[in-house]
């Protein structure tokens, strides 16, 4: 794979039998899932054979006392010559599900050994790998074929280092070298080797570096204290070194390597230096790659749990919207009606509890429109046409409109759009932007403290027109500016002033403003009144 070719990854959530809760667009295509449901044992084999409800199993297992990852290499059974990493964590809000990351990888063939057996050479092939990203089990597969080459060495393994349940250190192999003497550990080594073999046992000579971190240098290993001996059958060792693998003070990894002839000593160990601090380097960087991965894949989930939260909401929103409307509008109806029957002969008490009526359902009705185009706007579902409009039809039509209101707040509406710009056209949805312009209005109305209301239109340089509303009350401090735009939040500036509002319209226009490649701001100070403005691009006349 090229260096600057970015591997694909995919996440995908499972239960503890491998159920697919869920999984993302590149793990589909990865595994070219028709539907991101079914078992991942359908989708993935272990490389080995090893069945994948067992290793499953031992990850689940092993979360009890630890959060690392477990990791195995496997394929696709609808491509079984391409190679994938699977990275597995236990997911911490429901430790019986899993949080898996796949990777496409590089696996090494027989004889894919390195082409130099000088230790510049090794060092510089196998920080190539890493760099090509090719995957930690072909790039510790072709270290340990270099250690073996460098040192004439038989047999051996890179391994890293983790704590059990009892807190202390046991190793997990990234590449060994199969030394099978019987079908019972030939087959035990196919099934292993690619997710990693685990050795816990410290009574060994590996198992003296694996719980001390120290060199162990070993010629006669059947008369050395810290051999275990060996079972039945297992191949002769005749001489053993084992090198513990460091990145600064931290004890990382290990290797060990066998039947050297002539056996192993402080020098050879020393010159090996370079290559087991390179070792180290990639051990951390392969455990901070794990890391970045669970990040990633914890984002995944998460942001796959946003969306699903987000469209209940929606879907919720949009019936309740639905559901409140034909009540309401229903109510609304036969309030006026029965207003319109009774006025003559209504005093002033009945006349107010109406008014107050048809008032607090027109507020419900429109608060409830309001709701609806939120849920539309956060499902990135709401859409504007896109026709030639004059924009100052729009205006006129908003004032018109809401000129009832501006009168029972004895307020009045000053137009003072010139001639020569009421001619000016933009391209946009004339429903949404009335939207626009009543919102301005309406609460400048409501929140410009009884002054009168300047509404205006301004032909600016760049192809652009400008609406303004202004009022001249108690204005807007600059602490509350910063919210304005922000769903929930009022236009009332001060405590007194709190009118009957959604908290939603500014929002709501704002996005519309945006779906019109416009803008909009404010210029304002307490005390001092308020200038809304929303300035869109206008077609050439």
């Amino acid at each position: 794979m090229p260096a600057s070719q970015q591997p694909m990854n995919g996440t995908i959530k499972i239960n503890g039998e491998g159920q697919i809760l869920w999984a993302d667009e590149d793990a589909i295509a990865l595994l070219q899932l028709q539907q991101p449901h079914g078992n991942i044992s359908k989708a993935l084999a272990l490389d080995g054979g090893k069945p994948l409800s067992e290793h499953l199993s031992l990850t689940l297992e092993a979360a009890n006392y630890s959060t690392r990852s477990s990791w195995a290499i496997c394929h696709p059974h609808h491509n079984p010559e391409t190679s994938m990493h699977l990275s597995l964590w236990v997911d911490e809000e429901n430790r019986e599900d899993l949080i898996c990351l796949i990777a496409l990888t590089q696996t090494r063939k027989s004889g894919d050994t390195p082409e130099t057996q000088d230790l510049l050479g090794a060092l510089t092939e196998i920080q190539k790998d890493y760099i090509a990203d090719k995957g930690a089990f072909y790039v510790f597969g072709r270290a340990l074929d270099a250690l073996l080459q460098l040192t004439g060495s038989e047999y051996g393994f890179i391994g890293e280092i983790f704590r059990d349940a009892d807190n202390k250190n046991f190793l997990k192999t990234h590449a060994i070298t199969n030394i099978a003497w019987n079908e019972e550990t030939r087959s035990f080594y196919q099934q292993n080797a690619p997710s990693g073999m685990e050795f816990h046992n410290h009574d060994t000579l590996f198992g003296y570096t694996v719980k001390h971190g120290k060199q162990l240098i070993s010629n006669s290993p059947d008369a050395d204290p810290h051999s275990g001996g060996l079972p039945p059958g297992h191949p002769d060792l005749n001489t053993y070194l084992g090198l513990p693998i460091y990145s600064g003070k931290d004890f990382l990894g290990m290797a060990g390597i066998a039947n050297r002839k002539g056996g192993y000593d402080d020098k050879l160990a020393h010159s090996l230096a370079p290559f087991i601090n390179t070792l180290g380097m990639l051990l951390g960087a392969y455990r901070n790659e794990e890391k970045r991965k669970h990040a990633q894949a914890l984002l995944g989930i998460k942001a796959h749990q946003l969306e699903q939260a987000n469209q209940a909401k929606t879907h919720f929103f949009a019936t309740m919207s639905h559901e409140l409307r034909t009540p309401l509008n229903s109510i609304l109806g036969f309030s006026i009606r029965l207003h319109k029957s009774l006025q003559p002969h209504l005093d002033e008490r009945d006349e107010q509890a109406f008014e107050a009526v048809i008032r607090n359902t027109k507020h419900l009705a429109a608060l409830i429109n309001d709701i609806l185009d939120v849920s539309k706007m956060e499902a990135g579902k709401m859409e504007v046409l896109r026709e030639p409009v004059r924009f100052y039809d729009i205006v006129n039509e908003g004032i018109t409109a809401i000129f009832g209101m501006a009168e029972s707040h004895r307020v009045k509406i000053v137009d003072k759009v010139r001639s020569d710009v009421k001619h000016l056209k933009v391209l946009g949805d004339e429903k949404r932007l009335l939207q626009v312009v009543l919102n301005l209005i309406s609460n400048a109305i409501k929140y410009g403290g009884g002054s009168d209301v300047h509404v205006d239109l301004i032909e600016q340089a760049e192809n652009q027109i400008t609406l303004l509303v202004e009022d001249f009350g108690p204005g807007i401090s600059q602490d509350f500016q910063q919210t304005l735009f922000q769903q929930y939040t009022s236009t009332a500036s001060t405590a007194k002033n709190q009118i009957e509002s959604t908290g939603l319209g500014l929002a709501l226009i704002t996005e519309i403003t945006k779906l019109h490649q416009g803008r909009i701001w404010v210029d304002s100070e307490a005390g001092r009144g308020s200038r809304f403005y929303v300035s869109l691009p206008r077609l050439a006349p």
